[in-house]
This record gives structure tokens, C-alpha cells and sequence, in this order.
């Protein structure tokens, strides 16, 4: 089988999916043949392991305003042109981008490939506390979306969604968006590749020197409680006032960012906190085991979070809000869950948490070594789910879950 696996391959706007697609490539290409098509510049690091594994890419370019993709003709022309060329049996749009997935369905007759789009989330609603019926929460998000353009993107694009939704081969990796799925669209044909994720499992010291109190590691947004975390510092310090907390990720947007750190001051908390920026590799485990407690106010931006597999991976207890994704696929005893937005009991925990000094738990690293240590584990069920797309099979009930 040869596979097309279409991402943006940029490692620091990719994150999530592209950590996924950059472990598991060098697995998945052992059982199947794979190509590497890049929207915009290929990062040297995916150049790198993509000669490493013999694996052959190509750049097409990409451009956008906000949310609209501007080239969804050129992009799904050159598509369709390397399917044909080194005739392709499946092509995976690894990444929701969805005027690109409505481009290359439109045009997929046009080879003899056939299409899969890989969902991490749910297309144009948040990872929203409860689900409830699509259209009203759809129009939720537009309500209290606060990006002019991406509420005028989302209006836009609302009368495609129940169409395509039914038209696309959609292959997904979280019980969060599976759940979600079947909940709002009846019958589609969806595909599990479970466990969907791994990762490593880092070699943590006799002794630490541990640095900070809490760690608090995402991609910062307003969905993922980088105001939130705010709140809980202020209560947190009312009981412990020289706590340090660390801030392991960057701002999605330079708005937010201004906000966040104007606060920052505002609440006298600029010597509780220290910014670290992005981290990866042996730093950002490095800081994680040296921090005592891990926080993580995410309500509405994860459906899953590889930053909680990593904390729980170095032996860490977690605080953080009870939402979906956290019950779907986090639902052991060293992960705290506490009602949504009720920070003052969400700092309570983190400092009895502290107090009670279990720093390093073995429950936690015992989690991801059992359920999402193997690589390879997760390359096997994504060529399964591929199989199954090949085949006509439906993946709802082929594929076995955790």
C-alpha cells in the first residue's frame, strides 16, 4: 500500500499532531510505503527523518488569510497530480484543515486513490464541556468567538459541514472526538486508531533538585486556561506566597500574550512565575521532573493532550478541570479532576497535593507504560485503520479500544 500523508510538517505550529506524525512515520513506513507531502515549507528535522527512512516528500505551497485556505484549487490540483504520478492507494490529510479536505474530496475521482481525513478534534465546535445538539453549539463558538475573521470563516462555512461530514473517510485517535462524532453526525464513516498516541518514558533520578512547585506545559490559549492558571496563582498564593510556578509553551496569539503577562503584573504574581517558552526533548522532561505538581486548566481546547501523557510519563500528579477529553482517556486516581472553573478548590487540591510531598508516583508511570509507551503499537493501529479504508470495512467495529 502507498500512502500520501499531507500535513504543514512545521514541528512548532504543528505540535500535537505533528509529535504524532513524526514517531510514528518511521514505524508506519515498515508497513506500508510512505510519502511525505508538505503545505508550505518542510521543516529540516522532518527532511532529516524523512531521508533517515528512505521516505519521499514533496512542498506545495499554501496560503492563507485567517482561517481561509486561498489556494484550495492549486493545492488539491498538485495533490491529485503526485496521487497519479506515484500512484497513490490512499491519501491522508493527517491534519482537520478543512478547505483542503473539501478540495481534495471534490476531486478525488480525479485518481485512483482514495481519501481519509484525520481528525483530532470536532470541526468548528469546541471541546466543549457537554454536547449537546451541533448547529446550536456551532453557533456557540460563532457567538463567542472574538476573532472577527474567524467568526466571519465559521459563518461561512456552516452550510458545508453536515454534507462533507457524511462524504469524507474520517480516522481519528481520541475517544473524546469518537464520542463526539457519533454524537452529532449519525452514520458517518469513521475510523479508530487506538492508542493514537505514545511517549517516551524519561529516565527520572534518585534525588531531584526540584525547582518549582507546578509546572503548567500547553500550547497558551484561552480554551487551554492560560487565564484560568491566573486565578488559581492568586488563590494558591493567599496559602503559599513565595510558591514558583513554571510555564512551559508559547502564545498562539500576540493579544493574549500582551493579556496574560499585563495580569502577570497586575496581580503581583511576576515572581511566582517563570516563563520558559517552548521546550522539547530532554529540557521540557527535565523541567517536568524538577516541578512538584502538574496543573493543567484546559476546558475547551484539547479533546486530547499529550502534555498530561508527558507529565504522567515523568511520575507527575495532575490538577485539572473534569472535561471529556480528561474522563475519556485519563481516568486514573494521580489525575484530580476538579469541576470546572471552581479554581479556589482547584488551588486547594494543588497545595494539599503539595503538602502531602508524592512527588514522583509509580500509578502515573505505570499508566503510559501499559496503555502509550509503544510507537510502534500506535503505528499498527493506524495501518489497521488504513486497511480498513482500503477495504470498505467499518472501522467503528473493527478496531478493538483501550
Amino acid at each position: 500500500m502507498k500512502v500520501l500523508l499531507i500535513s504543514n510538517y512545521n514541528i512548532v505550529e504543528g505540535r500535537g499532531p505533528m509529535f504524532r506524525l513524526m514517531n510514528m512515520i518511521p514505524y508506519l513506513n515498515t508497513k506500508c510505503n510512505i510519502e511525505l507531502c508538505s503545505l508550505g515549507k518542510i521543516d529540516d528535522v522532518v527532511i532529516k527523518m524523512a531521508l533517515e527512512n528512505k521516505i519521499k516528500y514533496y512542498e506545495i505551497s499554501y496560503k492563507t488569510k485567517g482561517w481561509f485556505v486561498k489556494n484550495t484549487k492549486e493545492i488539491a490540483n498538485n495533490i491529485i497530480d503526485i496521487a497519479n504520478q506515484d500512484n497513490i492507494d490512499l491519501i491522508v490529510l493527517t491534519w482537520e484543515i478543512w478547505d483542503v479536505a473539501v478540495a481534495l474530496q471534490n476531486n478525488i475521482s480525479k485518481c485512483n486513490a482514495k481519501l481519509v481525513i484525520t481528525m483530532h478534534s470536532i470541526p468548528f465546535v469546541a471541546a466543549s464541556i457537554k454536547t449537546g445538539n451541533y448547529v446550536i453549539d456551532y453557533i456557540k463558538k460563532i457567538l463567542f468567538e472574538p476573532r472577527f475573521m474567524i467568526k466571519k470563516y465559521l459563518v461561512c462555512r456552516i452550510p458545508q459541514v453536515n454534507h462533507y461530514m457524511h462524504k469524507f473517510n474520517i480516522l481519528t485517535m481520541t475517544k473524546t472526538v469518537e464520542y463526539k462524532l457519533n454524537k452529532y453526525f449519525k452514520n458517518i464513516n469513521l475510523y479508530l486508531a487506538y492508542p493514537g498516541y505514545a511517549t517516551s518514558l524519561p529516565l527520572i533520578p534518585q534525588n531531584i533538585n526540584y525547582q518549582y512547585d507546578f509546572v503548567y506545559m500547553a500550547k497558551f490559549e484561552y480554551g487551554k486556561g492560560i487565564y484560568e492558571i491566573i486565578k488559581i496563582m492568586k488563590e494558591i498564593k493567599k496559602v503559599k506566597p513565595n510558591f514558583k510556578l513554571a510555564l512551559v509553551g508559547d502564545f498562539t496569539f500576540k493579544d493574549e500574550e500582551i493579556k496574560f503577562f499585563n495580569r502577570i503584573k497586575k496581580f503581583d504574581l511576576e515572581n511566582n512565575i517563570n516563563y520558559l517558552g517552548w521546550l522539547d526533548g530532554t529540557k521540557k522532561y527535565e523541567t517536568i521532573i524538577n516541578s512538584k505538581i502538574f496543573l493543567y486548566p484546559s476546558f475547551a481546547g484539547d479533546t486530547f493532550s499529550i502534555c498530561l501523557l508527558e507529565a504522567l510519563s515523568c511520575g507527575k500528579q495532575i490538577v485539572c478541570y473534569n472535561v471529556p477529553f480528561v474522563r475519556d482517556n485519563f481516568n486514573i486516581k494521580t489525575v484530580h479532576k476538579i469541576p470546572v472553573f471552581k479554581n479556589k478548590l482547584f488551588a486547594q487540591k494543588a497545595i494539599e497535593l503539595l503538602k502531602e510531598k508524592n512527588y514522583n508516583v509509580n500509578e502515573s508511570i505505570n499508566f503510559v507504560k501499559n496503555n502509550f509507551s509503544s510507537w510502534n503499537k500506535v503505528a499498527n493501529a493506524e495501518y489497521n485503520a488504513y486497511k480498513n479504508i482500503m477495504d470498505n470495512k467499518n472501522g467503528q467495529t473493527n478496531i478493538k479500544r483501550l
